[in-house]
């Protein structure tokens, strides 16, 4: 990563599987540590790996963070955020009210790098808020 200053990132491509329903929101947990996290791309898939809906980086706007997690900008290389380390979370108004139902088996691709961590995780909202019997947590591969 060009600009980067630091050297130990760890590139990921996260694949979570989505239900095929209606979501008020999504949540992506990008890490669970203090450090730099960079998105590449956010989308969301179908079964056969065709996108069905790519998550605007660029609009800074429509990104919402907690105060654990400051999103430092948009450049050619991704979303740059910084995460403070106690449940750092992001939410994408792309994904506000998504129609899924008629989606096989969809699924949400985050490629990304990390700066530390041990998982990433994604809750999805059908009408009740985020909980953690909507979510799918998956490891930081070193």
């Amino acid at each position: 990563m060009s600009g980067s200053k630091t050297t130990n990132w760890l590139y990921q491509i996260y694949k979570f599987r989505l239900p095929s329903s209606h979501l008020q929101s999504l949540r992506l947990d990008p890490t669970d540590a203090n450090g730099y996290i960079l998105i590449k791309s956010l989308v969301i898939e179908d079964k056969y790996g065709k996108i069905v809906k790519s998550i605007d980086l660029t609009r800074i706007d429509g990104i919402r963070a907690n105060s654990m997690c400051h999103v430092l900008g948009y450049s050619d290389e991704g979303l740059k955020i910084l995460s403070l380390g106690n449940d750092p979370h992001i939410t994408f108004s792309d994904t506000d009210g998504i129609n899924l139902t008629d989606i096989a088996q969809p699924s949400l691709k985050a490629e990304m790098y990390v700066e530390a961590g041990s998982c990433c995780q994604v809750f999805w909202n059908i009408g009740a808020g985020f909980c953690r019997e909507n979510m799918i947590s998956l490891p930081v591969v070193n």
